[in-house]
């Protein structure tokens, strides 16, 4: 079963702030390939630190509900 978007969001957003310090100012769900909580979500997201914006291409690897890896190339 897929696991919803807006939970996985939630996940990735609470993972860029807690681990990399970034605000997320947008997000939008390329791809969505969890079920039951494993599995790769590709999100295209505009993020701010610093009080400087970039965009980003980026995969976020679940594991058991969890973000356990996390890809990135700029747009």
């Amino acid at each position: 079963m897929k696991t919803p978007e807006k939970e996985l969001k939630n996940k990735a957003i609470n993972y860029l702030k807690d681990v990399y310090h970034e605000e997320t100012v947008s997000m939008v769900v390329k791809n969505n390939g969890v079920e039951d909580g494993n599995g790769v979500m590709a999100v295209e997201c505009t993020v701010k630190i610093g009080g400087e914006k970039s965009d980003w291409y980026k995969e976020f690897t679940f594991k058991s509900g969890r973000v356990t890896n996390m890809t990135w190339q700029m747009r």
